[in-house]
């Protein structure tokens, strides 16, 4: 399923990076439920704002 209020998202594995667009307002939210999601596959990722 999409998270509501995503527009885009990139990954880039060789800088070890991911980068989310999405509706501002609504960011709060798409953060906690994309670290939840990651987090489930990718258990040592640290999570960084730009």
């Amino acid at each position: 399923s999409k998270l509501k209020g995503v527009k885009n998202v990139t990954s880039n594995f060789f800088t070890e990076k991911m980068v989310i667009e999405a509706d501002d307002i609504l960011m709060p939210e798409i953060e906690e439920e994309a670290t939840k999601i990651v987090k489930r596959y990718e258990p040592q990722v640290v999570f960084e704002e730009a």
